[in-house]
């Protein structure tokens, strides 16, 4: 997670598919969540639910 966060700071947009709350949720980034394959939220500063 630390080499994510560095790339980010850089300026870098990195992207990650999880299922893990606590990773989501520790980042404190935009969350899009997808449900059968449909954007149902978008937030900036989102958390994971």
């Amino acid at each position: 997670m630390k080499i994510l966060r560095e790339i980010n700071d850089l300026g870098t947009t990195v992207i990650m598919a999880t299922h893990n709350a606590d990773i989501v949720n520790s980042l404190n980034k935009r969350v899009i969540t997808i449900k059968k394959g449909k954007v149902v939220k978008d937030e900036k500063t989102g958390k994971y639910s």
